[in-house]
């Protein structure tokens, strides 16, 4: 074999090895399964059987607050009649939920929730049934 020869087969080893890793980085990717580690949640409310009008509630505040200190999402102060709030892309796991009803025409809330829930993948839905609070 001449030098030509073998000084050219020497050179494109290292272009195989690199093909040959794509390659097998490409058929491995096939089968490789991402799962979305992220929920969305939706917390409706009501007030020991009250509506909104009945238990003299115009606004209403919801709060998630993750037990390992991660995630925390607040609603805002949102118009009762809304009926319930929306939380997306929040990580799986325990959740303390704070809620408050507060009085039209503003105030102290006379409505109140503190209580764990735990959100699973995907889509999740709770009912947030608050009980009357100290200041009522």
């Amino acid at each position: 074999m001449s030098d030509h020869h073998r000084d050219r087969s020497t050179r494109s080893r290292p272009l195989l090895a690199v093909g040959a890793a794509l390659l097998a980085l490409s058929l491995g990717a096939q089968g490789c399964v991402v799962y979305d580690r992220s929920s969305d949640v939706q917390l409706h409310w009501s007030f020991a059987g009250f509506d909104c009008y009945e238990a003299e509630v115009e606004l209403v505040q919801v709060i998630l607050d993750a037990s390992d200190g991660g995630t925390y999402a607040d609603s805002g102060v949102v118009d009762c009649r809304d009926g319930s709030v929306e939380f997306r892309d929040i990580d799986r796991g325990w959740y303390r939920v704070i809620a408050r009803g507060f009085p039209r025409g503003g105030g102290r809330a006379t409505w109140a929730l503190d209580s764990d829930l735990k959100v699973h993948g995907g889509f999740n839905e709770f009912t947030l049934d608050m009980v009357p609070s100290g200041s009522r």
